[in-house]
This record gives structure tokens, sequence and C-alpha cells, in this order.
């Protein structure tokens, strides 16, 4: 290889160490937002659960069903484990999502898988330009 083909495969793998630096911050940003949105969920359903506790204390029967009906919905929503257990992969991809039709275009993949992808991809180029290929 020529001088100039070593100053050119230094300054791709450099571009691409930057590359993967950025996309790891804007995951990790994504991540960030994750656990943001869940405490929040966790958060609501503990409001919820206080108000049941308030509304049986109180005699309201009709607040307390309701209530149990709200908590009820956001377990079936969520899904018990995404809301009670460690962050699931789906989270990252709820916080990640455009919406779809008038609200935004119409995409079957979120802002997170698309961050992977290009992730992978350059992890995948910059080992090909360490091995010399």
């Amino acid at each position: 290889m020529t001088s100039a083909d070593d100053e050119a495969k230094r300054s791709e793998i450099l571009q691409l160490e930057q590359d993967l630096a950025n996309l790891h911050r804007r995951y990790a940003a994504l991540s960030q937002s994750v656990r943001i949105l869940q405490i929040g969920f966790r958060a609501l359903g503990l409001s919820a659960i206080a108000l049941v506790v308030l509304a049986i204390i109180l005699g309201n029967i009709g607040l307390a069903v309701a209530m149990i009906l709200f908590v009820l919905a956001l377990l079936v929503m969520t899904g018990p484990k995404m809301l009670l257990g460690t962050p699931e992969p789906g989270w990252i991809d709820v916080v990640s999502w455009r919406p779809f039709g008038i609200f935004g275009p119409a995409v079957k993949r979120s802002e997170a898988m698309a961050i992977e992808d290009m992730i992978a991809e350059r992890t995948r180029r910059l080992e090909a330009l360490r091995a010399g290929k």
C-alpha cells in the first residue's frame, strides 16, 4: 500500500470511530429516556394504587373500582414485566418510535433499531479496516 492509501485508511478509521462514538451517545440518550419513561409509568401506577387505598378508606367504592380498572388496564397495556421488571429492549423502541399517519412518517422501524443497525454496520467496517481488508 502506498502512503496515500494508508492515510485514507487512517482517515476512514477515525471517521468510523467518531461515528460510533456519536451513535453510542445517541443510544445512551434513548436509554436515559427509557428510564424516565419507566419511572413515570411506575409513578402513575403507584398513584392509582394510592387512590384505591384512599377511596377504600373514604368509602368511595366507585372511585376504588375505577382505579382498580385503571391499574389493570395499565398492566395489560404495558405488560407486568415491562412495568415492574428491569427495562426491556421494547421500551427503547417505544421511546424512539415515530407516530404513524398524519402525525408522522409511516415507518415500521424505530430510531433505536436504525441506530443499532448503524452501530453494527460501522463496527463491522471498522474491524475489516483494522484487519487490513
